[in-house]
């Protein structure tokens, strides 16, 4: 309850901190024009018409319309203000998406940029997937056995030969699509073979039907868009696991019985 209270406060004042540019920062930098004694500083104004003019020189015609258009919009966000708008829940509910998603963004995109920084991709790794790519495999799959004890004894199963309930035959599969789930790991198995593999929520078991030959260009020609992929798929899978430790490391209360009122349970 304090924490909703915390943030119905906070987020009208974060809004016309935003909005109106009346923050600490904004008072202590040069201001090139003030509205009603709101600052418009230097750098916004010049930020605002290097985006207007984009790759054309910026001229004094340019700044002035700019900082016209930036006047008008303070002088309406202080009306709003007058009139109570910025307390509409509408208003509040808006600003505080925007503002989350915003600092969400900010958040992945440094996070990226650090785990970039520790990433690379080895020839034999570029070597592996292309190897991988040679080939559509056709499987049967074994989905939601949610220990990897029921995943084993349904591998022993298919060994004996028994047919599993829910059991599915797939493929041929293109690498590409499977890539990043577990149907990728029958990419790197013999015909006939059978394996159990993790999934994010359940365990996967699959054996080999047989394999076709896919035809493909040299290495050399796909070398540079297959070391690409991978580190996208490094990184993906390291800002997964970032998430997932911060998850393990929260401290995360949810009342079930608020839960089961929402969904009418």
């Amino acid at each position: 309850m304090l924490k909703r209270i915390w943030i119905r406060r906070l987020v009208p004042l974060a809004a016309l901190a935003l909005l109106a540019c009346s923050s600490g920062t904004a008072e202590k930098e040069k201001a090139v024009a003030t509205v009603n004694g709101a600052p418009i500083t230097t750098a916004e104004l010049q930020q605002k018409a290097a985006s207007y003019a984009k790759n054309s020189p910026i001229t004094r015609h340019t700044v002035d319309d700019q900082l016209h258009i930036m006047i008008e919009h303070k002088l309406l966000i202080q009306e709003a203000v007058k009139t109570g708008l910025n307390e509409d829940k509408r208003f509040v509910e808006t600003i505080k998406t925007f503002w989350e998603q915003t600092i969400i963004r900010n958040l992945i995109e440094a996070k990226t940029g650090e785990i970039s920084g520790k990433i690379f991709v080895t020839d034999k790794e570029i070597a592996n997937e292309y190897e991988r790519m040679k080939f559509r495999p056709r499987i049967r799959a074994v989905r939601g056995a949610r220990t990897k004890q029921d995943a084993d004894a349904i591998v022993r199963q298919m060994q004996n030969g028994e047919r599993i309930p829910g059991e599915e035959t797939i493929g041929p599969l293109f690498y590409e699509d499977a890539k990043g789930s577990p149907l990728a790991n029958a990419f790197d198995m013999k015909v006939g073979q059978i394996g159990a593999f993790a999934g994010d929520d359940e365990h996967v078991v699959l054996c080999i039907i047989d394999r076709e030959s896919m035809p493909l260009p040299p290495l050399k020609e796909l070398s540079k868009r297959i070391g690409e992929s991978i580190l996208v798929q490094k990184r993906q899978k390291a800002l997964a696991e970032w998430i997932a430790a911060v998850k393990k490391t929260a401290k995360v209360q949810i009342d079930e019985k608020e839960l089961r009122r929402i969904a009418n349970e």
